[in-house]
């Protein structure tokens, strides 16, 4: 455990994943995280008072998965708001849905293939985009009936989001959602060979 890690270590991640979530020119994995900012700045804000309670309320091992957790939610992730029941409750679901993968993923593709059992459709046509209109799966995903880490698991495998990019004519909702899944994909892991399986399972 590093023993410099305090409210200037923690307001330094933020820093540096709203650079990532927000920005095309800055990737956290690239630069490790690493940002230029000085302690004297950090100590005229106002809010430092906030970073340091984060830095007692979530570890370095949690602090990374809060951020992220937020900023996927919420994009620009006020600081002000970190504090707040809801950005918990956001890190708690994230941490739910991240630590056990493979169940919601299986969960999720059950959801689909629900769907496509009540519309009479094959599981392939919830990827086709038609007439350049967001596909089945990607209207699930923007409606939270399945999460954005199942979308990415599904295209790890099926590679579609390439097509989307290509045939999604829509220049408002979808190039911001892209822009989302594309920075978060960095960071989810999952197992790979497992979830190929579920896949198998499911649809096949």
């Amino acid at each position: 455990m590093n023993e410099h890690y305090d409210g200037f270590a923690v307001y330094r991640k933020y820093l540096a994943y709203k650079l990532h979530f927000t920005t095309d020119k800055y990737d956290y994995t690239e630069h490790s995280g690493m940002i230029h900012t000085k302690l004297e700045t950090f100590t005229k804000r106002n809010d430092r008072y906030m970073f340091h309670k984060l830095s007692v309320k979530y570890n370095q091992d949690e602090i990374d998965d809060f951020m992220i957790a937020n900023f996927l939610k919420k994009n620009k992730a006020w600081s002000g708001s970190l504090l707040e029941k809801e950005s918990h409750e956001i890190y708690l679901q994230y941490k739910r849905r991240t630590d056990s993968s493979s169940y919601f993923f299986k969960e999720d593709c059950s959801r689909i293939l629900t769907t496509c059992d009540m519309d009479g459709i094959m599981p392939t046509d919830v990827v086709i985009v038609r007439d350049g209109q967001h596909p089945i799966l990607l209207r699930h995903c923007i409606g939270n009936k399945i999460s954005t880490e199942t979308l990415i698991i599904m295209d790890y495998h099926l590679n579609f989001i390439k097509d989307w990019q290509e045939k999604i004519t829509d220049k408002i909702v979808w190039p911001n959602f892209y822009k989302k899944i594309t920075k978060f994909k960095p960071f989810l892991k999952f197992n790979q060979t497992e979830t190929k399986l579920i896949l198998r399972e499911v649809f096949l």
